[in-house]
């Protein structure tokens, strides 16, 4: 968090918006919880490929 802190004020300091802030942490959850996924799908008898995609 510290990371995006930094990198928020430099944002504002170049007088720029946080929306790109915003878009790189969702996207950055979203990865997080799918490998999250996988990890607990591996735990519990193998990942099925079949369904990574549903």
């Amino acid at each position: 968090m510290e990371l995006m802190d930094d990198f928020s004020q430099k944002l504002k300091l170049e007088g720029r918006s946080n929306d790109i802030i915003l878009y790189h942490q969702l996207a950055l959850v979203d990865i997080i919880a799918n490998l999250g996924e996988m990890y607990r799908r591996s735990l519990s008898g193998g990942y099925n490929y079949s369904n990574s995609l549903s």
